[in-house]
């Protein structure tokens, strides 16, 4: 009895944990594995450059991410930024057990209180996000306010105020932006 209790106190945390506005502002939702092709197209990894995922969730973008670059042995840094502690702790778990641990930087809390200029360093920097279409437009906002024409890959919900450069049609669109 004990057990199921337990058990059902710990399914019950994590729904508040994915279902908090607090912990968890933005629902998770993974990336279709199937577009995964489509969206490191359009992060186009490249030396020298910074991938900034904001809202990494699991780190699946990061990781297939690092593995590409890995395998093309290019000069990339990883930066996965979340809010969801759960989706925190796997962040970390797939970071450690990648072969370039070094090179992903894995941040906790709030994207609009964070300071990314440390990782602004490289000559190339992509933001990525996958967020709720309410959050794009200040996300966009706050990257704005960080560097002058930033390169911004975005799936499956547009920016609905800007042209993109770029549109990649997958399972689901993916977008790229120079604004």
């Amino acid at each position: 009895m004990i057990i199921l209790l337990t058990a059902f106190l710990v399914i019950i945390g994590i729904i508040f944990l994915f279902t908090s506005k607090t912990l968890s502002p933005i629902p998770y939702f993974p990336s279709n594995a199937k577009d995964m092709p489509y969206i490191l197209k359009g992060l186009n990894l490249r030396n020298d450059q910074t991938i900034i995922d904001l809202g990494a969730g699991d780190g699946t973008i990061i990781i297939a991410a690092a593995d590409e670059a890995l395998k093309k042995n290019l000069n990339v840094e990883f930066v996965g930024s979340e809010i969801n502690p759960i989706l925190y702790l796997v962040l970390l778990i797939r970071k450690w057990l990648h072969p370039s641990r070094n090179r992903i930087h894995i941040l906790f809390g709030d994207m609009f209180k964070r300071d990314f200029s440390p990782y602004l360093k490289l000559k190339h920097t992509t933001w990525f996000y996958y967020i709720s279409p309410a959050f794009i437009p200040p996300v966009t906002a706050m990257i704005k306010k960080l560097v002058q024409k930033p390169k911004i890959v975005t799936y499956f919900y547009p920016i609905k105020e800007a042209k993109e450069k770029q549109l990649i049609q997958g399972i689901n669109k993916t977008f790229v932006y120079e604004l």
